[in-house]
This record gives C-alpha cells, sequence and structure tokens, in this order.
C-alpha cells in the first residue's frame, strides 16, 4: 500500500493557491483601514486620534515638570525594555547620577507614560539619607510610546530622558 506523506504546512500553502485562482483575481479579504493613513502614528491609530489627546496630556506634564528650565544631558540613566509583549506590566529601572549630598540629589522623578490616558505613572521623593536616587519598577502602557523620566533636582535643576517601549497588547483601559 502506498502511503500519501502530506506535510501540514504544504497542504495549507496548495490550499491558499487554490483559494486564489478560484477567487480569480477578486478580493477575498479587506480591512477595515482606510486606504490613506498619513505619516503619523498617533493620528491613524484610532479614529478618533485618542492617543494623541493622550500625547498632549502627557506633553503639558512635562513642560509643568521642566517649568522652561533646559534638562540636563547624562543625569538619569533609565533601562526599559525594547519589546514588552503585555503592557499590563512592563519593566522599567532609572537611577539619577548624583551624590545624594547637599543641594546634589533629586527631590522628585516623575515617570511618564506618553500615550496612557493617566500619564503619570509614578512619582518618587528623594532625601540625601534615601543613599541613592534608583528604583526598579513595574509600569503599565497602553500603547507603544515613549517612557519618559524627568528629574527635579534639589539645586533647581533638571534632568530628562526618553526610551521607546514596544507595546504588542496595550495594558491600559
Amino acid at each position: 500500500m502506498n502511503s500519501i506523506n502530506i506535510h501540514r504546512r504544504k497542504l495549507l500553502i496548495r490550499a491558499g493557491v487554490i483559494g486564489l485562482v478560484l477567487g480569480e483575481g477578486q478580493i477575498l479579504a479587506q480591512t477595515s483601514e482606510p486606504e490613506v493613513l498619513g505619516d503619523d502614528p498617533l493620528a491613524r491609530s484610532t479614529p478618533d486620534s485618542e492617543l494623541a489627546i493622550n500625547y498632549e496630556k502627557a506633553q503639558r506634564i512635562v513642560q509643568e515638570v521642566l517649568q522652561g528650565r533646559p534638562a540636563r544631558e547624562g543625569l538619569i540613566d533609565a533601562t526599559v525594555p525594547d519589546i514588552a509583549e503585555d503592557g499590563s506590566s512592563v519593566p522599567a529601572s532609572f537611577t539619577v547620577n548624583c551624590t545624594m549630598t547637599n543641594n546634589d540629589y533629586p527631590k522628585t522623578v516623575h515617570v511618564i507614560g506618553m500615550v496612557n490616558p493617566t500619564p503619570e505613572i509614578a512619582r518618587y521623593h528623594f532625601t540625601p539619607a534615601c543613599g541613592e536616587a534608583s528604583v526598579v519598577l513595574r509600569c503599565r502602557m497602553h500603547a507603544s510610546s515613549e517612557l519618559t523620566f524627568v528629574a527635579n533636582m534639589a539645586d533647581g535643576t533638571v534632568g530628562m530622558t526618553q526610551r521607546f517601549v514596544s507595546v504588542t497588547a496595550g495594558g491600559c483601559i
């Protein structure tokens, strides 16, 4: 008896080819996205531009914290994953490069999700008694965007850094 050895992958490919031939060039499936999406991923992500509205809220929070002061370079080291499979629990960490003595410590460090419905994820307060300004956290992210870390220093300066995280499944409602 001859045994026919058909692999599942080959079967699916052949079925797809047959479907294309029988479809005679007709469109068998269609997406619900508009044909012209433009270049702005925030504007095209949802019909009501929810992410764009959230981004504007986050920008206002960042501007309120900065208060027109220039951000110091290299003040904050932040670590986030390149890709987060689940937006409900994204690991992140930051360290503020300072001596934690006199006026060289952060009074407050803000963690902001740039497209979250509630942008300010966390606000950490430090004193010189803390010894170091370093935090490891997990946060929720609504969609792929930057996590922004802003440090208000005791000497009146500010530092800021942003890290982009690609989120495959959003964690905010």
